[in-house]
């Protein structure tokens, strides 16, 4: 591998953008580089918040939603609410208008190749993180934090489920994380 080819992360571990390794995904890697990512291109009424601390939120939702469901299935949906943006740990936070633009397609391919990659790794089935639970509940937090983060009310309910969102550190949202990622991996032991 020649310097510009390749990833390497926290964990020492080299990844080659284009090939993800199962066995070099490692969930620190993820929680680093997701902590320190701000939402929204950071265009918000905050210093900063993390698509980690977003995810752990998005995995609260999904958890109490599906709470009338097996054990099992439940863990696997919360778990995919948690890890559904963790592809972003390797491509990048897109915003939605690039992501979408016909002309960046690929980076829609790599989204999902990565995406299947860590649901892979992780013990999901491929595809759960873009079932219906875990895409309703990334939706009703991007409004909760459209109104708390950026000041946009009025144009979707918010769920009363979702608290309101006082942005972490980096340092914090990583330590949440990988707590959240403790906790969920505990439950299936």
């Amino acid at each position: 591998m020649q310097p510009g080819e390749f990833l390497t992360f926290p964990t020492k571990t080299t990844i080659q953008i284009r090939e993800p390794d199962l066995a070099k995904i490692h969930i620190e890697d993820i929680a680093r580089s997701l902590s320190r990512q701000c939402r929204f291109n950071g265009y918000i009424d905050a210093e900063h918040y993390s698509v980690a601390q977003h995810s752990v939120i998005v995995s609260d939702l999904v958890s109490i939603e599906c709470s009338g469901l097996a054990d099992k299935d439940r863990w696997r949906f919360t778990l995919a609410g948690f890890l559904h943006d963790a592809a972003e740990a390797y491509l990048h936070d897109w915003i939605g208008p690039l992501k979408n633009l016909p002309e960046l397609a690929f980076v829609k391919e790599l989204d999902g190749m990565w995406t299947n990659a860590i649901e892979q790794r992780f013990g999901l089935p491929v595809g759960i993180c873009e079932n219906r639970v875990v895409k309703d509940a990334d939706r009703a937090v991007f409004v909760a934090e459209d109104m708390d983060l950026r000041g946009l009310d009025g144009y979707a309910p918010r769920r009363s489920k979702i608290e309101r969102i006082d942005p972490l550190s980096a340092g914090i949202a990583e330590k949440i994380f990988l707590a959240r990622f403790r906790q969920l991996t505990d439950l299936v032991r």
